[in-house]
């Protein structure tokens, strides 16, 4: 893997785990789910699911957060 794929999927993990954190921030501040969702432009079930998450143990980079990988044919 170069440099860049690995970077590129680093950043991509970090936004991904961002995304997260503000709707639970969000949810936490009396934002409804959908509400939540709308504005960080994620589905409600991303939303429910953070917030489970979160009410479990927190949130870490690999909770729940697992990288879908496409087979490349030659």
């Amino acid at each position: 893997m170069s440099h860049f794929k690995s970077s590129q999927i680093e950043a991509n993990i970090l936004f991904f785990y961002r995304q997260r954190v503000m709707v639970v921030r969000l949810v936490m501040e009396g934002d409804l789910g959908k509400e939540a969702a709308s504005m960080v432009n994620v589905c409600r079930q991303t939303v429910s699911h953070s917030v489970s998450l979160f009410n479990e143990g927190g949130l870490d980079l690999s909770s729940g957060f697992r990288p879908r990988t496409r087979a490349v044919s030659h």
